[in-house]
Formats: C-alpha cells, structure tokens, sequence
C-alpha cells in the first residue's frame, strides 16, 4: 500500500472511484475536477496500481465570535466498497491533518452523505457542530433574487459578521452548489430554498447581526461535522447563538 499526491495522469482512477461509489453523474464530477480539484490538495491510496481509497479538500473561511479562520472543507472521501474496514481513510486522514496542520489551518469541515457517518466521524476527533434547519415560511412577501445577488450578500454579511459562526467559500464554489436552489432577499441578507420532494427545506440564511424574518421552527438536523484543530470553538456558545448562526457549506 502506498500514499500518494494527486496528479494529472490519476485523475482517471480517481474518476472510476468516484463513479463507483457515490451516485453522482458523469457530468458533475467533470465539473468537480475541472474547477476544483488541486492535485496539493488530494490524498491517494493505491494497492499496487488499484486506486482502493481518496480524500480532497478545499478552502474555506470562517468567522467564529469575531476570530477569522482558515478551514479545510474536506470532500468526495471516498474508498472502494470492497476495501472498507481495511483502515485506508485512517491513514489518509492521519497525513491529511498532518498537512493542515502544518499549513496552520483551524478546523476541517465535511458534510457527511448519510446520517449513519456521523458516528464514524466521531472516531476521529468530529463533532456536530453544524446544523442544518428546516423552517416553514408563509405569508412574508420575499422578492427573488439571483444567486449572483444571494453571493454578494453573503460575502458582504461574511466581512460585517460580529457573532456565531458563518462560513464562507469561493464564489464559484457558491454558485455551482446552488444550482436548482432558490432565493429569496430580505432587508441585505437572503434565504435559500432546496426543493425536496413536496416541500423546500430552508437551508441557509446570511443575516450576521439578527435573526431572520418571521418563520415557523420546524427542527434542527445534523448536517455537517466540525475538526476542531486549535480548540477555537465553544459548543456551548454555538448553541446559545443558533437564531443568528449560519451553520452550513452550501
């Protein structure tokens, strides 16, 4: 077994993992390694010539209670069904921290695929610390916007943010997650809709400074998974803030 970079010349067995193991189409996964893949940022284990496992990341920023941070969104881990409980993510993930560390990165990121990951993120040192949050609106006049529009406002909220936690990625990062999404302008911040089966799950709000317009709760759902790399956040802090915390990577 070994450990290796990624380059141009592996972006085919990187390719036939992906396609394997999760249900994305062909087209997605070109858009992925055209824009965003970097090979400095990808982590590769091969058996012999067989590509059995993988992990990239991205960047992001955070602001946490007025500290900025620099974040790693980890992304498309991935490792063959019949190489599973072989130990492959342990030492990718073990070089991965490794790596993060030493760039002086604060936290690492994922939004697990199943809700049953969570738990084996856990073993690694991650915690829930990210919500995602279904509300039901009615009766409130929002005018739609663009997402272009919608990124403006949270880059904007993103530099003016005082409290909680938000995050933030690239612009084209943004723009390519929230296709098929829609969104909605209110008073400099927005809310973003993702149409899921009859109903829209509310799942992003950029207001840094107070809560969003009048909404039903419905509930709070583990969405995402924090790495805390130099011990910046407060979950209890994080709890008492959740009216005004954007919690979520779109």
């Amino acid at each position: 077994m070994k450990t290796v970079k990624g380059t141009k010349k592996r972006i085919a067995d990187m390719k036939k993992l992906w396609l394997e193991v999760f249900c994305d189409d062909a087209d997605f996964v070109d858009v992925f390694f055209e824009k965003f893949y970097r090979p400095s940022k990808c982590l590769l284990r091969y058996d012999g010539k067989r590509l059995v496992s993988m992990l990239f990341w991205m960047d992001v920023s955070a602001k946490y209670n007025r500290k900025r941070l620099k974040g790693a969104y980890l992304y498309g881990v991935a490792t063959s069904p019949d190489e599973r409980h072989a130990g492959h993510f342990s030492h990718l993930h073990e070089e991965f921290i490794n790596k993060v560390s030493e760039k002086k990165y604060d936290f690492v990121a994922a939004i697990p695929e199943k809700e049953s990951l969570f738990s084996f993120y856990k073993r690694f040192g991650y915690t829930s610390f990210f919500r995602r949050c279904e509300y039901s609106v009615s009766g409130i006049d929002f005018d739609e916007i663009t997402p272009e529009e919608a990124w403006e406002r949270k880059s904007a909220a993103f530099a003016k943010s005082r409290v909680g936690f938000s995050l933030l990625e690239s612009r084209e990062m943004f723009l390519e997650t929230v296709k098929g999404h829609r969104f909605f302008g209110f008073d400099g911040g927005y809310f973003a809709f993702c149409k899921e089966g009859g109903r829209y799950t509310f799942y992003d709000v950029c207001d840094p400074d107070k809560c969003a317009p009048d909404y039903n709760f419905v509930r709070y759902a583990r969405s995402a998974v924090l790495y805390d790399i130099n011990g910046f956040f407060d979950e209890e802090f994080s709890e008492r803030e959740k009216p005004i915390i954007n919690y979520l990577l779109n």
